[in-house]
């Protein structure tokens, strides 16, 4: 019988977009995990992309955008 081994999948927080982030930590806290497990340093990721959303919906512009 072959042993189980327990690996972690881990990400780039510096490259992963919004969308990415949210199903991630959606599927690791469905899965039956708890919120407060989350690293601090996804949190604080997730916090900014949210706020970067909301203020390219509230302005229509976003941070990569160059106004002339």
């Amino acid at each position: 019988m072959s042993e189980f081994n327990d690996s972690t999948i881990t990400w780039n927080l510096e490259e992963i977009d919004l969308s990415d982030l949210v199903m991630v930590v959606g599927s690791w806290i469905f899965a039956g995990n708890n919120i407060q497990d989350i690293e601090s340093e996804v949190i604080d990721k997730l916090k900014m992309l949210v706020e970067a959303e909301q203020n390219r919906r509230l302005t229509g512009i976003s941070k990569e955008d160059i106004i002339h």
